[in-house]
């Protein structure tokens, strides 16, 4: 059953690049994909430590930081990083959508965890 599995992930590999290759004129882009998860992955980045989040949460004022970052920073402070409105680490919320396409990055690409 693995071996099938195998096989069948082969085929879809290449079927795959074979329909790119046909209908690459109506995929203008697929040029640009490697450029476009580059920047979708900096954007994944805590604007705090400038590294790559794992546990990213929102702040009342829309913000996205590292969990742990913020929660630290919050130690030195009540005032939001960026905003200056008043903080409280309870009203931070999980950023959902950051976290599924982080587990996807990490799924996917190794190199995500490194730097």
């Amino acid at each position: 059953m693995k071996d099938n599995l195998m096989e069948a992930r082969e085929l879809f590999k290449e079927r795959k690049a074979e329909f790119v290759l046909q209908h690459k004129q109506n995929l203008p882009y697929c040029d640009g994909i490697d450029k476009l998860l580059e920047e979708l992955e900096d954007q994944l980045v805590c604007p705090l430590t400038l590294s790559k989040m794992i546990d990213p949460v929102i702040s009342t004022d829309g913000h996205v930081f590292e969990r742990e970052s913020i929660t630290q920073v919050k130690d030195g402070g009540n005032r939001e990083p960026f905003s200056r409105k008043s903080f409280t680490k309870n009203k931070l919320r999980p950023n959902y959508l950051a976290k599924h396409v982080i587990d996807i990055f990490k799924r996917h690409n190794s190199r995500y965890l490194q730097a």
